[in-house]
């Protein structure tokens, strides 16, 4: 298999590393798997994490092109450029698959607008309802949806909906997925409305959970819905490249729900840094997770804040966080045990309502929670 070499020089500083060809990932793309292209066009950014102090990361960004090759960009042209771009005609084709206690395995397709198709489904607004969507390169039938869909089924007799986006999310592109979240937002904003308005599902019942990209989207799509404010939201590990701290309209915020909760695993590479809940747990001071040895991508650390958050939704919950006070106690690793019946994620995730920044020791293999001294 031939490996291609990028090189890039910005203001002095050279950014190298391999990675496969276009020709490799045309012909050996479906032996693969999706994690592992994941792997492929993520690889750049921890160098520039490393060797980018001297950019402002909140107007620059090291992204995937669809080439395979990498380019750092500003993130503000880039989106200028993006709306100046002849957009499609048709929606992004987006399916919400529903399953339950009766269907925990064989998902019910539930059409937006489509009151039959609800109606037919075993949909029941008398149940919780969880709404999970997935991030870049991902689908329904990825690793996240599967251990999420059981671990809240074996704990909550809810209905659970997955938000399948692949149409968009499955490139190897990430600039371009990243654009599609407003799309998606959108889309399951209009979902949400139509299981209110025709499946009388209650706001207070509802709870977003996303992971990467899908926090985004979760967060911008309650911002958008109309008929009611959404309860809780639960972002994995929400996405950092080609997103700022600074600029709040388009990605997860505290201000989107009556309680977001953010549990960040690749903190300052694949996920943000910066707190963005009312409560922030941070593993393992949130960047290098123990037993993902040397994650150059970050993506072993992305991926375990979906297995954590599963892990934490048992009865048997040990992730007993320290409390920060702040991000700037955070920082400083400044965190004491306080309340020990705090606990992260959780299922029902209100429970006392943690709020402020905390730090989570784990251990390096499930069961990753370690419980207090």
């Amino acid at each position: 298999m031939k490996f291609t070499v990028a090189v890039f020089v910005v203001v002095g500083v050279t950014f190298c590393f391999g990675y496969p060809s276009r020709e490799d990932l045309l012909k050996y793309g479906d032996i693969w798997d999706d994690d592992d292209l994941s792997d492929i066009v993520n690889s750049g950014l921890e160098e520039f994490e490393r060797y980018g102090d001297f950019l402002d990361k909140d107007e620059w960004s090291l992204v995937p092109q669809v080439d395979g090759f990498f380019q750092l960009v500003n993130i503000k042209q880039t989106e200028e450029e993006y709306k100046n771009m002849p957009q499609p005609l048709l929606k992004m084709p987006i399916t919400f698959q529903l399953h339950t206690r009766l269907n925990p395995e064989v998902p019910q397709f539930v059409r937006e607008n489509s009151s039959l198709t609800l109606m037919e489904s075993k949909f029941d607004p008398k149940r919780p309802t969880r709404i999970i969507t997935h991030g870049w390169m991902n689908y329904a039938g990825s690793k996240l949806n599967l251990i999420l869909r059981k671990a809240i089924l074996d704990n909550c007799d809810c209905n659970v909906f997955i938000v399948d986006w692949s149409a968009g999310a499955k490139t190897i592109n990430y600039l371009s997925a990243r654009y599609k979240v407003p799309d998606v937002a959108i889309q399951l904003a209009d979902f949400i409305d139509f299981l209110n308005l025709f499946g009388k599902m209650k706001f207070k019942d509802l709870t977003l959970i996303g992971h990467s990209l899908g926090a985004h989207a979760s967060g911008l799509a309650a911002k958008k819905v109309r008929r009611g404010r959404v309860h809780i939201i639960i972002g994995l590990d929400p996405a950092f490249p080609l997103f700022s701290y600074k600029v709040t309209d388009d990605r997860l915020t505290p201000d989107d729900a009556e309680y977001v909760q953010t549990i960040h695993t690749s903190a300052g590479y694949l996920g943000f840094m910066e707190p963005l809940g009312h409560a922030s747990f941070y593993p393992n001071w949130g960047t290098n997770q123990p037993g993902c040895g040397f994650d150059a991508t970050g993506k072993c650390a992305h991926k375990r804040s979906y297995l954590l958050y599963g892990e934490s939704l048992y009865p048997n919950n040990s992730f007993i966080p320290f409390d920060c006070l702040d991000y700037f106690g955070f920082l400083q690793h400044s965190c004491v045990l306080m309340d020990r019946s705090i606990r992260m994620g959780g299922e029902p995730a209100q429970q006392n309502y943690p709020k402020g920044v905390y730090y989570v020791p784990t251990n390096s293999e499930s069961p990753f929670g370690k419980g207090g001294p």
